[in-house]
Parts: structure tokens; C-alpha cells; sequence
């Protein structure tokens, strides 16, 4: 890194003259252009839909080329690929600019990345599904002589559930809690609680 005194030219006409520049002196510093390689990592941002959670991301390509000042490119510890995961339902393969950025997870601006993009494959994992499924409940028991059962209707006749897939795959129906008709000889209602 070394520093430059620079004097602006003197002025002998009579329309310019030197006292009007200001400031009288300026300082460039020059530095050594240097490359360094530096690990390409990943960042999900945005939020999956319910009932979906993000599995393996990981760059196709393991790391890049940074590019700049000497001083620049040694605060670079890696090039950042920022993936918007955002109602994502399936796994994608989308290709991502890079950021420099350093330690403290800031970007450090002034150096070049080669290559800019990076490929980053992506899985998407669905957790959990909602399915909706019938009510359906037993009786026990015998009305009064005379009467019999003619019907069984459920309000909802049905609900939406949700869970692990596996799980929510093997319920077709729930089934409440049995409604005792013995001896009735009237319509039965019942507030009976729906199985967890």
C-alpha cells in the first residue's frame, strides 16, 4: 500500500490561478491488486407454507474467486448465496448472486467475485398435510319397544386434521364416542368430543 502526494498544475493565465484550487494537495493510496479463494455458504430467506420445512441446501460449487485491494479482499471470509425460500412446495436448483462478506456476516464492498452467480440445490420437505375426514359414531344399546334407530348424522358432518404425512395418510374417518339409545323413545342430540 503506498500513498501519493498529488499538486494540482500551476495556473499562469490570467482567467485561472492556483490560489483558487482547493484543496492544494490531494493523497491517493495505491495497493496491490490480490485474488483469494473463499467457501460459498448458504442463507434461506422468506418463509416456507405450513406443513413444509426446508431440508439439505448446499452450493453446487464449494467456492469462488474474490477479487480487489489487498485490504478489501482480506476482511472477505466468504461469499454469501441468499436463497428466497418463500411458498416453495417442491426443491428447486435456482442460480444466486454472491455477496463478499466478512467475519461480522456484513457485506464488504470493493471487490469482485468470479463466478458472480452460483447454482444452489435446494429441498423442500413436506412435514406435515391437512386432509379432511367424516365423523362417524356407534350407538349403543336398544330404544323402547316400539322405536328404532332410523338415522345418525353428525354437524360438521366433517373436520380437517393435520399432521405428520405418514400419520394423516393412514386416518380415513374419526369416530366419537358412542351415543347410548337405550330406552329412548325421542330424537337424541349429544355435544360429544372430537378424538385427538
Amino acid at each position: 500500500k503506498t500513498a501519493y502526494e498529488i499538486r494540482p498544475r500551476d495556473w499562469s493565465s490570467d482567467v485561472c490561478s492556483s490560489d483558487l484550487v482547493s484543496p492544494r494537495t490531494i493523497t491517493v493510496n495505491l495497493e496491490n491488486e490480490v485474488t483469494n479463494k473463499v467457501p460459498i455458504t448458504t442463507r434461506a430467506v422468506g418463509q416456507l407454507p405450513i406443513g413444509y420445512e426446508l431440508g439439505q441446501m448446499s452450493p453446487v460449487i464449494n467456492s469462488v474467486t474474490v477479487r480487489g485491494p489487498e485490504s478489501l479482499v482480506a476482511l472477505v471470509s466468504e461469499a454469501v448465496a441468499e436463497v428466497n425460500v418463500t411458498g416453495l412446495t417442491a426443491g428447486v436448483e435456482p442460480s444466486v448472486t454472491l455477496k463478499a462478506v466478512g467475519a461480522g456476516g456484513s457485506e464488504i464492498r470493493g471487490v469482485r467475485i468470479d463466478p458472480t452467480t452460483a447454482k444452489v440445490a435446494l429441498q423442500v420437505i413436506q412435514s406435515t398435510i391437512v386432509r379432511t375426514v367424516p365423523l362417524t359414531v356407534d350407538v349403543t344399546g336398544v330404544p323402547d319397544t316400539g322405536y328404532r334407530v332410523s338415522s345418525i348424522t353428525t354437524s360438521p358432518a366433517t373436520v380437517q386434521i393435520q399432521g405428520a404425512v405418514q400419520t394423516i395418510q393412514a386416518i380415513d374417518r374419526l369416530t366419537l364416542p358412542p351415543v347410548d339409545v337405550a330406552g329412548a323413545r325421542a330424537d337424541i342430540a349429544r355435544s360429544l368430543a372430537i378424538p385427538l
